[in-house]
C-alpha cells in the first residue's frame, strides 16, 4: 500500500489543472486602460480590458458614487485611480474586491438629477463605455 500512494500522488499531480491551482490576477481579464472624453452630450468613459469581458453587474447608485462590478477581472495594482477632468464625475476608482471581481466606482462631483435614467453601458468586445447623457450636463 505505501507504493501505491506515492504513484496516485504522482498521476493527480500530472493530470490535474495546474494553470488553476497558480492563476493569478495576470492570467485574468487585466484592465489595461481608462479614457474620457467630454462632449456637449455628456461624459463618455471607455474602460479597455485585455480579453472580451462578461456582462457587468447592474450598476448600483448612491448619493456619492455609481459603483459597477466585473466578474473575472482584476486590475494592478489593486486600487488605480483615474480624472476624467469633468465637474460631475471627476474621478473613477478601480479596485479588486476580491479575487473574481473587479469594481468600478465612478466618483459623483455634485449630485445630478435623473442620473439612473442616463447613465448607460455598451459593451463593446474588450471595452465598457458608460456614457453620461445630456441632460446630465452641468446646470446653466
Amino acid at each position: 500500500m505505501k507504493k501505491i500512494t506515492p504513484w496516485i500522488l504522482f498521476f493527480l499531480i500530472l493530470f490535474s489543472p495546474v494553470e488553476k491551482l497558480f492563476a493569478g490576477p495576470s492570467t485574468k481579464n487585466l484592465l489595461q486602460d481608462v479614457s474620457s472624453e467630454i462632449s456637449e452630450n455628456g461624459l463618455t468613459v471607455r474602460l479597455e480590458f485585455s480579453k472580451s469581458i462578461l456582462s457587468p453587474d447592474e450598476p448600483v447608485f448612491s448619493d456619492t458614487s455609481v459603483r459597477i462590478d466585473i466578474p473575472l477581472a482584476s486590475v494592478r495594482p489593486q486600487r488605480r485611480f483615474f480624472y476624467t477632468g469633468d465637474s460631475r464625475i471627476p474621478q473613477i476608482v478601480a479596485s479588486q474586491l476580491n479575487a473574481k471581481t473587479l469594481r468600478v466606482q465612478f466618483v459623483l462631483g455634485e449630485k445630478l438629477p435623473e442620473l439612473k435614467d442616463n447613465f448607460q453601458i455598451e459593451d463593446q468586445g474588450r471595452t465598457l463605455v458608460e456614457i453620461g447623457r445630456a441632460s446630465c450636463r452641468e446646470r446653466v
